[in-house]
């Protein structure tokens, strides 16, 4: 049953990481555990005066109660500038998840509260970097503050088909309500005077709905396939209770393996992300933007880890990103890059963890490169 359990887990596509993620499903542990991380990025873009930083701190507290039920804390605090003048301080939304396990584990049900205690109504400066900070291809620890209060529900199933083989399906529904998004000055001038006015309109993201299916093939007991599949259909976003923007639906489809050998493991993933095109008002109806600016995003990773003496573990990371154009023929992106990591584990549950990469290409005609180090402590209650 505990393969199966750990299928349910494999088949979700937002990553399941120790301390610098932020887990959606029940993991084995059935002690309460606690997570913390200090976590540095730092990308500049060629000609542009200073870089986009960002520390970040992820907290997440586990609480498992009995054998099917668990609760997630979890919050990540952060400061992001580009220079002095130019900085976001503060929370994230806080999360609030619960997990239950159905059925002879082959089910899950999950409920999750995001209370808006992160940023919003964000000036002009800080709505700047936030556009930084949002950009997939630079996986910032914390890309978006605040988003109002948002509520989702879902559900995760799974289904034996053979001793090798385990079929999974499920979906989601995410609620999202209103907030203010910006609050910042436009200045303007009509008969040579000048004029500012204030910009903070009530906004609404579209709610969310997904559904997935995904497949692990088990070779043997060191080799593993898994392949998933993921659409997800945006409802229209409201601004001041008037509907404004359409985005294009996503489909994501991942295959991933792994090979263990002794002391010894390799986890290769291949991610490709793709959007149709969003929707624009004009007058009275909405209609598909003439040009199409989503391209495609694919994604590789390869994670090795070797334990190198007890209680220890050494990581090599592997990391590319490729981002095709869109049909203005902008937005194109390839980075490649890599890194190392340790783990080590001590008596009572007590983990530390490190990891440095550094990631360099280019963003459409600029070249660009990154650096990533997180640290972090993970402890049984």
């Amino acid at each position: 049953m505990k393969r199966n359990r750990l299928f349910l887990g494999l088949i979700l596509l937002i990553p399941v990481q120790f301390v610098f993620g932020q887990a959606e499903l029940p993991t084995d542990r059935r002690t309460p555990f606690l997570q913390i991380g200090a976590h540095f990025q730092a990308w500049r873009v060629q000609y542009e005066d200073y870089p986009v930083n960002q520390i970040n701190a992820p907290i997440s507290l586990f609480l498992p109660i009995g054998d099917r039920f668990q609760f997630q804390l979890s919050n990540t605090p952060a400061v992001s500038w580009v220079e002095q003048e130019q900085s976001i301080t503060g929370p994230s939304d806080t999360w609030i998840q619960g997990s239950m396990i159905i059925g002879d584990n082959l089910g899950v049900i999950n409920l999750g509260l995001g209370a808006p205690t992160g940023n919003t109504e964000l000036d002009n400066n800080e709505f700047l970097i936030s556009q930084y900070l949002s950009r997939n291809l630079f996986r910032f620890g914390l890309p978006v503050y605040g988003q109002g209060l948002t509520v989702r529900a879902g559900a995760l199933f799974a289904k034996k088909l053979s001793a090798q083989v385990i079929f999974g399906a499920g979906g989601q529904y995410v609620k999202r309500g209103s907030y203010k998004p910006v609050n910042y000055e436009i200045a303007y001038t009509v008969d040579n005077r000048n004029y500012s006015q204030t910009f903070s309109p009530e906004y609404q993201q579209g709610d969310e709905i997904s559904g997935q299916m995904g497949v692990d093939v088990l070779v043997n007991k060191n080799v593993k396939f898994m392949f998933d599949v993921m659409f997800t259909h945006y409802f229209r976003d409201l601004m001041d209770g008037e509907e404004v923007y359409g985005s294009g639906q996503k489909i994501v489809l991942k295959g991933s393996t792994y090979y263990r050998y002794n002391d010894k493991y390799l986890l290769a993933q291949i991610l490709y992300r793709h959007k149709g095109k969003n929707e624009i008002r004009q007058g009275l109806g909405f209609i598909e933007e003439a040009y199409h600016l989503n391209g495609y995003q694919c994604e590789i990773d390869f994670y090795g880890q070797y334990a190198a003496v007890e209680n220890a573990k050494l990581y090599a990371l592997l990391d590319g990103r490729f981002y095709g154009k869109n049909e203005q023929g902008r937005n194109a992106a390839s980075v490649i890059g890599g890194g190392i990591g340790i783990q080590y584990e001590a008596t009572g549950g007590l983990i530390f963890d490190f990891r440095a990469k550094y990631m360099a290409g280019n963003l459409g005609d600029f070249l660009v490169e990154g650096i990533d180090f997180s640290m972090g402590v993970g402890f049984e209650l």
